[in-house]
């Protein structure tokens, strides 16, 4: 690095005018071109020695663009906290009363979401009976910072109600009647 630097700052001490301006335009990668094209002229290795590129060395120097590295993008990550599952209870003009269970540790709670905090995807989903899934934890961004986010999903797949629940049990009763005396076949 230290020998970056000095190269930077030789190159940096005006001589003339024509020569700073050429001199404050010189790239790295036009320093890697003019180093390669040592082997090649006689003038190159002179006016680099000296700490000045004369404007005959620059137009010879071939043109390397920078090309940015395609990287992928890093879309962040999320830190899970706390996983719930939960059912509204009443539905309010701008908020709703809940009941949930916490996944890891089945501990149940009740408690009041504004609407404001649920998508406006999931504004329509939100009535009594409704099953949603609240996720708490931490958002990292890609560029380092980390943000506390409540994220409240509602279910897409409709709930049974209670006459479809029965109907199936009743369904599942005769399965298991049928299945345990042996007559299925």
């Amino acid at each position: 690095m230290h020998e970056a630097m000095s190269e930077t700052t030789a190159l940096a001490e005006p001589n003339d005018d024509a020569t700073l301006s050429i001199k404050r335009n010189i790239t790295p990668a036009m320093r890697r071109a003019a180093k390669w094209s040592t082997a090649c002229s006689d003038e190159v290795t002179t006016s680099l020695g000296s700490g000045a590129i004369s404007s005959d060395v620059i137009e010879q120097m071939p043109v390397v663009p920078e090309v940015p590295l395609k990287v992928p993008p890093d879309l962040g990550r999320f830190v899970l906290l706390g996983e719930f599952r939960g059912v509204v209870v009443e539905v309010l003009d701008d908020s709703f009363w809940a009941r949930w269970r916490e996944l890891t540790s089945g501990e149940t709670e009740e408690g009041e979401f504004p609407l404001d905090e649920i998508s406006l995807a999931d504004r329509s989903l939100v009535r009594e009976g409704a099953e949603f899934y609240w996720y708490i934890g931490f958002a990292d961004s890609p560029a380092g910072t980390r943000s506390r986010q409540s994220i409240l999903r509602f279910r897409r797949m409709p709930s049974l109600t209670s006459v479809e629940r029965a109907s199936a049990e009743r369904h599942a009763d005769q399965l298991m009647a049928r299945f345990s005396n042996g007559t299925a076949r």
